[in-house]
């Protein structure tokens, strides 16, 4: 038996289609969530700016000299 892994978005009509034909020819789904680090990451990072942990900068110079310091 080979097993074959695809990735679409949920929301293709004809992808859904095409999978459910395959299932009726006898394929089996085992659906994996897929883990989302980036939203999680851009939350944790949003948390920090509220907290006071960030840094504001109003140049890109001022942004490098912060970054030296950490």
């Amino acid at each position: 038996m080979a097993t074959i892994t695809l990735e679409y978005d949920g929301r293709n009509k004809l992808m859904q289609d095409l999978i459910a034909l395959l299932e009726k020819y006898g394929a089996k789904r085992k659906t994996v969530e897929k883990e989302n680090d980036s939203i999680d990451a851009t939350l944790e990072a949003i948390e920090e700016i509220k907290s006071g942990k960030g840094v504001r900068c109003k140049t890109f110079e001022e942004y490098k000299d912060s970054v030296r310091n950490l």
